[in-house]
């Protein structure tokens, strides 16, 4: 990567990483119809949505900093 007057920088851009989900029909014609109607790839859209996601869960407290195992695992009594 190059900075404003050309030369390399020693910090590279992080790749983005592929995962997979799994959608049920419905809310995948959603999130289609809804990428489509901004003109974005829909991998776009749901990797915004995901990013909008974990920032409003952080900002509400309801994020688990330390262990994102943490998510999914029930309250105890």
């Amino acid at each position: 990567m190059y900075d404003l007057f050309g030369f390399r920088g020693s910090r590279e851009m992080p790749r983005p990483t592929r995962i997979n989900v799994t959608l049920e029909e419905d809310d995948l014609a959603d999130l289609e119809a809804w990428a489509n109607e901004h003109g974005r790839p829909v991998a776009g859209l749901a990797s915004f949505l995901i990013k909008k996601a974990i920032e409003f869960a952080k900002e509400k407290g309801d994020f688990p900093e330390t262990n994102p195992v943490k998510l999914f695992k029930k309250e105890e009594d």
